[in-house]
């Protein structure tokens, strides 16, 4: 919102997965138990580690309390 722009945009579903995976890493059992049973999940789904997401929001103007509210989304 600060922005007025998507913070992942994506010109198709898959591109959209694709940019959250690739900053907020691909979705395991670990993380998220159940989800290689969704109907959607692919297990050819590359395999990107999690990063954080100030790196994405870099230079923005979010104060710690505007970190702290997109990592509530986030988590």
């Amino acid at each position: 919102m600060v922005t007025k722009r998507p913070l992942f945009a994506g010109d198709s579903e898959l591109d959209q997965l694709y940019r959250i995976f690739r900053i907020l890493g691909t979705p395991n059992e670990d993380c998220w138990p159940g989800v290689t049973k969704l109907r959607d999940y692919k297990t050819t789904f590359p395999n990107w580690p999690a990063n954080s997401i100030q790196s994405v929001v870099n230079g923005l103007v979010l104060d710690q309390l505007g970190l702290d509210l997109l990592n509530v989304f986030i988590d």
